[in-house]
C-alpha cells in the first residue's frame, strides 16, 4: 500500500509541475505585466439561467411569513464560573482542555456587593487610624 501511495503522489506532483510551467501571465512588449481588464459583473440575459415559464409567473403581492421556533441553549462551557481554590485543581484534572482558565481572570465570577455596615474586610485590605502628624507613637 505505501508503494501505491508513493507512486500516486509522484504522478500527481509531476502533472502539477508540468501544468504550472505551461501557464504564463500576460505581458506587454517590454516584459511588464499587462494591466488587468476591469471585472464585468453584469448578469446579461437572465433567460439563459431561468426558464421563460418561471419568468412569466407574476410575483405575489404579499410576502410569505415564515415562523421559526427556537430553543434557548443551556449554559455554555465558557460561561460557567470556574471553581476557586482546590476545586480549580480538581476541575483542571477533570477537563484538561479548560485548565488554562484557572490562570486567567474569570469574567463570569459574580462578586457580591458590600455595604458600609459590613464588618468583614475584603481580602488584601488594611485599615489604620490616621494619628496626629509629627507625634511619635510606641
Amino acid at each position: 500500500m505505501p508503494l501505491a501511495t508513493t507512486l500516486l503522489v509522484a504522478t500527481l506532483s509531476s502533472l502539477g509541475s508540468g501544468m504550472a510551467g505551461s501557464q504564463s501571465l500576460p505581458t506587454d512588449a517590454a516584459g511588464q505585466l499587462a494591466p488587468d481588464e476591469p471585472l464585468d459583473l453584469s448578469i446579461g440575459d437572465i433567460s439563459r439561467y431561468v426558464d421563460a415559464a418561471r419568468l412569466a409567473i407574476p410575483l405575489p403581492e404579499e410576502l410569505e411569513e415564515i415562523i421559526v421556533w427556537g430553543r434557548v441553549p443551556g449554559t455554555l462551557p465558557e460561561r460557567r464560573v470556574m471553581p476557586q481554590g482546590l476545586g480549580a485543581i480538581a476541575h483542571a484534572v477533570a477537563s484538561p482542555l479548560q485548565a488554562w482558565r484557572i490562570l486567567a481572570p474569570d469574567p463570569n465570577l459574580q462578586i457580591p456587593g458590600r455595604s458600609e455596615d459590613d464588618l468583614n474586610r475584603p481580602p488584601g485590605s488594611h485599615r489604620a487610624r490616621i494619628l496626629e502628624p509629627g507625634r511619635v507613637y510606641d
